[in-house]
């Protein structure tokens, strides 16, 4: 299955120019002093979903209904010239529709014919390391930079709306760099281009056409062919080699000598070249079917891309102060906004027996209950917690209940399964799980003992989290309580130490912010944790 496995931004507001990612986990901690640069990357999150949402002319929307960036000289860090978002991925192409063939069987002609037809394997898995860079020019036009890095070949697109101004691929294995003449940006994705094409002219009753044809794929079987003939017998033609070649597929490198042989099984020259030359043979072959398959490989990041972000769920850090009474409204609302104002909307959208559902849930998890009450036109909230004998209205609660209740309504939405609701129609097809919560500051106003509570419903969800059902949980957070019950979930066994993730927030003596990892053993006691890291007089 295609995932991130890390993420980090470069000279994005306080971040400086060098890449620094993240690993990403199931529960990510972020901590550390204000303005020290956690809150920018935790809204990266919620700013690559409205722009994967968005129709736009750049990349990244700045400013949308999840995240304000303000626009791009606003977000830039003094100095710097351009902007980053780094990614470290896996990328699984076996979920591809748009090529259904992942093998191809060969005839090989032999006398006796063999008993078997050997078949010619592709591998439908690769990590790459991929960065997509804005940079904006006096005149405003925004150019865009995409690099891919897979195994030892690096891919480098510079682009502006749909025009390509340059493609260059090298092997740091060989050295070997080449250029491609590419045009345009045919098919746009949601963050990254999908289809890139080159020009081929023709002249027709003298008026000269501009063709357009995949020449990434067209120039790259010419120049493997190019390359491969030499280790083959002299009279043997790049025609027919480039004819072989157009049934071997991306693979790695066991497997990919493996077909090679299988290709060219008749040609002894070339075997005994390929056992002789193998490292650069190897090296080489993979550079060129990188570009071959740069359609792919693009198809696959942008898929990731779309999934990932559109599952990401935003819980700003001050979000709606509770009312008294609500007016009716007959919409169906199925996600709580980032500020929690459309919180009894949702609740009042869910069917009587997932309220009941989720009231109970809360109940459990956090020791009161929740409540929605209809009275005519309007409708209130209520609370009863565990020593009251009668439920209250929310604004008679206290500020902290106004404050959590919406983070606690949106973890159950994507937890618990929902009966008798019906499914948006025009929510995004989900290839891929996961369900990204990204929650800034969730205890705010609330009391020490419903912090830690807070923090061990996060451990108890987290721990739920599987193969086919996966949440990822971004927390930025000043709680040393919130802190202190995932490690007691992790010695009470709730939830493994692996999966969380704390990551520390600093400035250096430029102002640039620096991040350090730290976690769990698993006893559950603070790892690579700085002396008087949140104390008062650190």
């Amino acid at each position: 299955m295609s995932r991130i496995n890390s993420f980090g931004v470069r000279d994005l507001r306080s971040f400086g120019s060098e890449r620094n990612l993240i690993p990403l986990k199931t529960v990510n901690i972020l901590v550390g002093r204000n303005s020290c640069g956690k809150s920018t990357f935790l809204r990266t999150f919620p700013l690559l979903r409205q722009s994967i949402e968005a129709n736009t002319r750049s990349p990244i929307l700045w400013y949308g209904r999840f995240a304000d960036f303000g626009d791009f000289h606003t977000a830039l860090r003094q100095n710097a010239n351009s902007i980053s978002f780094d990614f470290d991925v896996s990328l699984d192409f076996a979920g591809d529709d748009w090529e259904n063939a992942d093998e191809f069987l060969v005839e090989i002609e032999t006398t006796p014919p063999l008993a078997f037809r050997p078949k010619i394997k592709s591998s439908t898995d690769f990590n790459a390391e991929i960065s997509l860079t804005l940079k904006k020019d006096a005149a405003e036009l925004v150019e865009n930079t995409l690099d891919l890095k897979t195994r030892n070949v690096s891919v480098r697109m510079i682009y502006s709306e749909t025009n390509v101004s340059s493609f260059t691929i090298n092997c740091n294995e060989t050295g070997i760099s080449e250029s491609f003449s590419i045009k345009k940006v045919s098919v746009n994705g949601a963050l990254i281009p999908l289809r890139v094409v080159g020009w081929r002219t023709m002249t027709v009753n003298e008026e000269k056409l501009f063709l357009a044809f995949d020449r990434l794929k067209h120039e790259g079987l010419n120049r493997l062919a190019t390359y491969l003939k030499k280790f083959h017998h002299h009279s043997k033609k790049a025609t027919n080699i480039r004819l072989e070649l157009l049934k071997l597929p991306l693979s790695h490198s066991d497997t990919l000598y493996e077909n090679l042989s299988i290709l060219f099984q008749q040609d002894k020259v070339f075997i005994k070249n390929l056992e002789k030359h193998e490292k650069e043979i190897l090296a080489t072959a993979f550079l060129y079917l990188t570009v071959i398959n740069t359609t792919k490989f693009l198809r696959a990041t942008d898929t990731l891309f779309k999934d990932y972000f559109s599952g990401v769920r935003y819980s700003g850090p001050l979000r709606a102060a509770g009312e008294r009474f609500y007016r009716y409204q007959d919409l169906e609302i199925d996600e709580v906004d980032h500020t929690g104002a459309n919180l009894p909307m949702v609740i009042n959208s869910m069917s009587e027996e997932n309220q009941k559902s989720l009231g109970a849930w809360i109940a459990e998890q956090f020791g009161f209950e929740l409540r929605l009450s209809k009275q005519g036109l309007h409708y209130e909230l209520l609370i009863k917690e565990s020593t009251d004998k009668e439920f209250h209205n929310v604004s008679d609660m206290g500020f902290g209940y106004s404050q959590i209740l919406p983070v606690i309504v949106s973890i159950w939405l994507e937890l618990v399964p929902k009966k008798g609701k019906r499914k948006p129609s025009n929510i995004h097809k989900r290839n891929i799980w996961p369900r990204v919560l990204v929650l800034e500051q969730p205890e705010l106003h609330l009391h020490p003992a419903l912090q830690y509570k807070f923090g061990t419903a996060i451990a108890k969800v987290a721990s739920l989290a599987t193969k086919h059902s996966k949440f990822l949980f971004i927390i930025e957070t000043h709680s040393k309580h919130l802190i202190d019950a995932i490690g007691q979930s992790i010695r009470d066994d709730k939830i493994s130490e692996t999966k969380v993730n704390i990551v520390l927030f600093d400035k250096n003596e430029s102002g640039m912010t620096e991040t350090n990892l730290a976690g769990f053993d698993e006893d559950g006691y603070l790892v690579d944790w700085p002396i008087g890291f949140l104390s008062v007089q650190s």
